[in-house]
């Protein structure tokens, strides 16, 4: 028998994966729940890809303005299923790209940030899974939160596979801090004052984060320091262990705000 493929206006194959752009999103109803996205495709055609045919997990109430916040202006792939109106399915795609996929435990990859949690990040691979990062293994000390840890959604990040599920994917990033661990220290000298944001507080002091991975502990807080989550202030640093991983410091001041 002979395989016929159908060769659609725009020179797409029918089942074909192709990528696109998200340049909309579509709503419907008064409470504005996406209906589509609409997609720009390398040859200038635009597609819809209707909400039920997206391959990615939404929250119960799927928003125009959620939808947006994830999708807006990435790339996205999906396979042709009609022609004229031009229909494309991203979960036809990702079903497909996902079966290709062969990741390891200990592969270290890259994705893009999709989502930031309190104790995880979403982070988007191969524009076809969706990755599980907690906060334990992001590095970050405990007790504080990956919102004020200078993320940002849509930022490229280096994880290392570490357990692979019939449901998820999780990562870390402890083994790559780890091999960093020295080169970042040795930014940090004693005595020197340091930008940091706070990340939390807890009774044995503040956790300040230095730079995106890097939080350490400022004990005690000054009396005559009024601290709340968010708050820039200048840190002296006491002690750097590099053994230990580990770098505690003091809050000297809150930050100039103009």
């Amino acid at each position: 028998r002979k395989l016929v493929r159908i060769i659609l206006q725009g020179g797409y194959f029918m089942q074909e994966i192709i990528t696109g752009r998200v340049i909309g999103v579509h709503v419907e109803g008064e409470n504005y729940e996406a209906k589509s996205l609409e997609l720009q495709l390398p040859d200038g055609r635009h597609g819809s890809v209707p909400i039920s045919m997206i391959g990615f997990k939404l929250p119960n109430k799927t928003t125009g303005r959620r939808v947006a916040k994830r999708f807006l202006g990435r790339t996205m792939i999906a396979k042709v299923i009609q022609d004229n109106p031009l229909i494309l399915s991203n979960k036809a795609a990702v079903e497909e790209k996902k079966q290709a996929l062969n990741l390891q435990e200990g592969q270290v990859i890259e994705g893009v940030i999709v989502g930031i949690g309190t104790r995880e990040l979403k982070i988007e691979y191969q524009n076809c899974m969706t990755l599980i990062l907690p906060a334990s293994e992001y590095g970050i000390a405990k007790k504080s939160s990956l919102r004020f840890s200078g993320l940002t959604f849509g930022e490229k990040i280096q994880v290392q596979v570490k357990e692979i599920k019939t449901d998820m994917v999780i990562v870390t990033r402890k083994p790559l801090i780890r091999q960093s661990w020295i080169k970042t220290a040795s930014k940090y000298e004693p005595k020197n004052q340091y930008l940091g944001t706070v990340v939390n507080i807890i009774r044995e002091g503040a956790f300040v984060n230095l730079e995106p991975g890097l939080d350490i502990l400022c004990s005690p807080i000054p009396p005559f320091i009024d601290l709340q989550k968010g708050d820039e202030v200048s840190v002296e640093i006491r002690n750097v262990n590099i053994e230990a991983g580990r770098i505690k410091g003091v809050i000297t001041a809150k930050a100039m705000t103009a």
